[in-house]
């Protein structure tokens, strides 16, 4: 779901008539055009736009929030799909991984940016949400609901 919805999904704005997949002659400008390797830069621009009235309020919630809340899921079926990531750093260097691979093939498939915030906001919901599931009256709940350990 979260391949389709990052890469694939014309909902999210996935499609791109000018596709430059694997397209090198071009890389070096969409390198220059499409990636942000400043730490809160665009974060700061959608607040900055926000408070100058040149984007919307919901357009702002869609790009900081979904970004947090877009892969808040992933800890929830790693930590229970694959027992080895069973301490929250190692969650971390895994979702950091798989995080940083989705910014790249956004970059590779030109369907996206290749952003740094992007990477910190997914970062942060992934894992306020690991803690939450990980507190143990919740983690009993959840293994209840999905018939673990029963």
């Amino acid at each position: 779901m979260l391949l389709n919805m990052t890469l694939f999904d014309s909902y999210f704005g996935r499609v791109n008539g000018n596709n430059y997949l694997l397209d090198f002659s071009n890389i070096e400008n969409r390198f220059y055009v499409f990636t942000n390797l400043i730490p809160f830069d665009t974060i700061r621009n959608y607040f900055v736009a926000l408070s100058n009235g040149n984007i919307s309020f919901y357009v702002f919630l869609y790009n900081i929030f979904g970004n947090i809340i877009a892969f808040m899921p992933l800890s929830l079926f790693v930590s229970k799909l694959i027992p080895i990531i069973n301490k929250w750093f190692k969650y971390f260097v895994f979702a950091s991984l798989f995080i940083v691979f989705i910014e790249c093939m956004q970059f590779v498939l030109n369907v996206g940016t290749l952003d740094i915030d992007d990477y910190l906001l997914n970062i942060l919901g992934s894992m306020i949400f690991y803690v939450v599931i990980n507190i143990k009256f919740i983690e009993k709940f959840i293994d209840k609901v999905l018939y673990l350990n029963v």
